[in-house]
């Protein structure tokens, strides 16, 4: 009876002892990744994760919309002084975002418009950005827009441009930051 007690003991001994080595904490796989024993796992709620993924998604979105008006820009502004002073608006147009789903895809309008006067005129440039689509039935209202208007005696293309680009600038900043 004496020898199936010391076994026992021995055993039970034996994983006393093991239990207590130090054994490493990462522990690498296969594919290259390590399980790390023990650690505390990283507590979110989904309305965080949810929040952090529509924060990033803006911030792509007004990337976007900096990279976007400068190439529509620099493509559409040719001959538009002209056009102005012959009294026909400039429009022009381009979608941004997600190309995959139509609820996360905008447009970016800039509206240009020149109104003579007998010295100069008033020169007015609009950038909106809109959602695509907003719903069925129901109308669609920019998400923000900024706005230029002021009197002019002289201005050119490169006038133009660089005003287009100021406020989709300015648009941008504000777009990322408004929650």
């Amino acid at each position: 009876m004496k020898a199936p007690i010391v076994v026992l003991t021995m055993v039970l001994l034996a994983g006393r002892a093991n239990a207590q080595m130090n054994y490493p904490t990462n522990l690498p796989t296969e594919s290259g990744y390590t399980i790390q024993q023990n650690a505390q796992p990283i507590g979110m709620s989904a309305s965080r994760i949810e929040e952090i993924s529509r924060d990033a998604q803006k911030q792509n979105l007004a990337d976007g919309l900096n990279a976007t008006t400068r190439d529509i820009v620099s493509k559409n502004i040719q001959g538009a002084t002209d056009q102005l002073i012959s009294g026909k608006n400039v429009n022009i147009a381009a979608r941004i975002g997600s190309e995959t789903n139509i609820i996360d895809q905008h447009s970016v309008n800039v509206h240009i418009s020149y109104d003579a006067r007998p010295i100069g005129g008033i020169l007015n440039v609009r950038v909106e950005l809109l959602p695509v689509f907003s719903g069925i039935g129901s109308a669609v209202r920019p998400t923000i827009s900024r706005e230029f208007a002021e009197a002019v005696d002289n201005f050119d293309d490169e006038f133009i441009a660089q005003t287009i680009l100021r406020l989709t600038k300015e648009l941008s900043e504000n777009f990322a930051a408004k929650s």
